[in-house]
């Protein structure tokens, strides 16, 4: 955070550490404060999205290896298409402006970032 608020126009917050999110954004900001500077932020956030509620959190609680959690806790973008949309907008409260976003390779191929597009994005301003 200090050598972001000292040097960078863009801070990419720990997606390992959503759960914190808030937090450490909160801290960055005040260190940006004392230093005259502000950075925007950027999440880095995983993509579990289901057709009906509760489905991708089924598949979430299906992943053990702390490895395949990484930017799918409470912050990262899971669910159906309203709960993602919900959970898009609570970053940008937190003043997030960017997202960078990862998806598994198996569903890249069953077209996840196509279905994201037309089933969220397509609403957002």
């Amino acid at each position: 955070i200090d050598l972001a608020v000292r040097k960078a126009d863009w801070w990419n917050a720990p997606g390992d550490r959503l759960d914190e999110l808030p937090a450490l954004i909160e801290r960055m900001r005040s260190r940006a404060r004392e230093e005259g500077r502000a950075p925007s932020i950027a999440s880095r956030v995983g993509v579990l999205l289901g057709d009906r509620p509760g489905e991708a959190e089924t598949r979430l609680a299906r992943r053990t290896s702390p490895w395949a959690r990484i930017g799918l806790g409470p912050l990262g973008l899971v669910g159906d298409p309203d709960e993602i949309a919900r959970r898009i907008e609570l970053h940008r409260s937190l003043g997030v402006s960017r997202m960078v976003i990862g998806f598994s390779r198996r569903d890249l191929g069953e077209g996840v970032l196509e279905r994201l597009a037309e089933l969220v994005l397509s609403r957002s301003p």
